[in-house]
Formats: C-alpha cells, sequence, structure tokens
C-alpha cells in the first residue's frame, strides 16, 4: 500500500510483499500514518493433474479393444489423435499417450499395445464331476473371451431348457441327475459382430 509504515502478517512475517508455499488463510495489517488497514486471502491447494492409462496390454490380431483413461474429475483428457474423453477404441497394436492439464501443470501417460495371434476356436467339454471337490465341477465352453461373446443353453434329454448362460457363466448343475446333456452355444465375433458361430453338442454329468 503506498505510504505504508510497517506491514505485519498473521504468522509475523513484516514484508509487504511476500511468497506462501502452502494453502491456508493469511491476514495481513498495514499501518499509514495513525490509519491501520486489515485484510485477509485464503490460498487454496490446487493439485497437479492426475492420468493413469493402466498396464501395457496385448490386444488380438484383427479385434478392438477400448483404452480407458482415469484421471481427475472436471480434467479433459485429449488423446495423441485427437481423441477427447476418457475412453478411446483402438483397432491395432500401437503406442497411445494421453494428456490432461490444469491450472498449475499437466500430466502425460501411455499405454504400448502389442498384437497377439489369440485362439479363435470354442471348444465344448465333453464330461464334468459336480461333486465340489473343486475339480471339474462347472461345465462352460472354452473360449478366448477377447475373441469370442457368446451365450449358451443347457438341455435335457426332453429338451427342457436347464441354463442359460451368457459370456463368464458356467453351470453347477445343482441338484441334477447325472446323464447326457445337450449344449447350444451361439456366438459372436467381437471384431465383426455380424459374423457368428452355432454349435451343438452333448456333455456328460457324471457323479
Amino acid at each position: 500500500m503506498p505510504g505504508a509504515t510497517a506491514t505485519l502478517w498473521n504468522d509475523g512475517v513484516t514484508t509487504a510483499q511476500r511468497t506462501v508455499t502452502s494453502p491456508g488463510t493469511y491476514s495481513v495489517q498495514v499501518s499509514v500514518g495513525d490509519c491501520e488497514f486489515t485484510d485477509t486471502v485464503v490460498v487454496g491447494l490446487v493439485p497437479l493433474p492426475y492420468l493413469e492409462l493402466g498396464a501395457d496390454r496385448t490386444l488380438c490380431s484383427g479385434t478392438n479393444d477400448v483404452l480407458h483413461a482415469f484421471a481427475d474429475a472436471g480434467t479433459t483428457v485429449v488423446w495423441d489423435d485427437g481423441t477427447i474423453g476418457t475412453d478411446r477404441t483402438i483397432h491395432g497394436p500401437g503406442l497411445y499417450y494421453a494428456t490432461v492439464s490444469n491450472t498449475c501443470g499437466g500430466a502425460i501417460d501411455s499405454v504400448l499395445v502389442v498384437s497377439e495371434e489369440c485362439p479363435d476356436g470354442i471348444y465344448l467339454p465333453n464330461a464334468f464331476t459336480p461333486n465340489h471337490d473343486d475339480m471339474n465341477d462347472n461345465f462352460a465352453p472354452v473360449y478366448d473371451p477377447r475373441v469370442w461373446s457368446l451365450e449358451f443353453v443347457v438341455f435335457d434329454r426332453w429338451g427342457q431348457a436347464l441354463f442359460n448362460g451368457t459370456s463368464g457363466a458356467s453351470w453347477s448343475a445343482d441338484e441334477v441327475p447325472s446323464g447326457i446333456y445337450v449344449v447350444q452355444v451361439k456366438a459372436q465375433l467381437l471384431a465383426e459382430p455380424t459374423q457368428r458361430r452355432e454349435l451343438l453338442g452333448h456333455v456328460a454329468l457324471v457323479r
């Protein structure tokens, strides 16, 4: 303040200008002759932006994947191809990176995606033993979930549906007697949803 003869901050600093390194409430008393003036300023803390793209990963050849960026709420994620938003669909291997920024600075992270030849077969086990010994207790189609999305139905000998499952599900066959059961599978290729595959097989339930 022009003409100030004394300056006193609440923490004992006596300079008119000062540098602060931590958030808090700062008040100052300034004397100009016989007059005194006071004022207060609150300094908040704005952290550096956070960005995480996750671990490097593999991508099955000919398939797509979605990269997800974990970032602070209120920040805008910008990918190297100009895509804006936390999610980005990729169609092949490569080094992908994204950036975020705020008033205090910026952050950048990258993720390496490597191509891999993934098995495209779907196999139906021919038997299982649901006796709760943690060995071959459940039935489920065997496939690579990075390649296929599927649903399957298990029927008894009279054509009654006993179980309906989707990707990741398995049939525990609780309270179902030993016997031969029919399995129908409908699968969809993730990279090309118009490409579908249907399988019909049998599985032996042995108790």
